[in-house]
C-alpha cells in the first residue's frame, strides 16, 4: 500500500486511472449485455446526510489535489486553478455527481476508491510501479 500522508506521483496516478477506466468499461458492457445484473447496484453507499460533516473533508483534498497538480508541469497551467476553484464546492458537486441519470451512460463506480483500498506491485528489475490491485466495495451504478 501506499503512504497516504504522501500521497501518489504521476506515474502511480496514472496507472491508477487506467485501470478504474477499464473496471468502468467492463461495468458498461455488462449494463448493456445483461442489464439484470446490476439491478442490485442502482442504489449506493452516500447521500447528502452521510456526508454532510464532511464539507471541509472535500475541500481540504481538493485543494491539497490542486497544490499537487501545481507542482506537475505539464498540467499546473491547464488544472491547478481550476481545482482551486472547485474547492469550495466539492462536496455538492461530489453528491450531484452520485445521482444516477437514466438517459446517461453509466458505469459501476468503485464505492470507496482511496490509497488504502489499493495495493501497488512494483517491477523487481527497474522498481517502478507495474500494476495495481484494489479491494472492492459495494459498488454503485451511476
Amino acid at each position: 500500500m501506499a503512504d497516504r500522508t504522501r500521497g501518489l506521483d504521476l506515474k502511480h496516478c496514472l496507472l491508477v486511472m487506467k485501470h478504474i477506466g477499464r473496471y468502468h468499461g467492463a461495468s458498461a458492457v455488462l449494463h448493456q449485455k445483461m442489464p439484470e445484473n446490476v439491478l442490485y447496484f442502482h442504489e449506493g453507499l452516500y447521500g447528502s446526510k452521510v456526508f454532510e460533516t464532511s464539507v471541509d473533508f472535500f475541500r481540504n483534498g481538493v485543494t491539497n489535489l490542486a497544490q499537487e497538480v501545481e507542482k506537475w508541469p505539464q498540467y499546473r497551467e491547464r488544472f491547478s486553478d481550476k481545482l482551486l476553484n472547485l474547492a469550495d464546492n466539492a462536496y455538492t458537486v461530489f453528491l450531484d455527481s452520485l445521482k444516477r441519470r437514466e438517459e446517461e451512460f453509466n458505469v459501476l463506480c468503485h464505492g470507496d476508491f482511496r490509497l488504502n483500498n489499493i495495493m501497488f506491485r512494483y517491477s523487481k528489475e527497474n522498481g517502478e510501479v507495474a500494476d495495481i490491485r484494489w479491494e472492492l466495495c459495494t459498488p454503485l451504478l451511476l
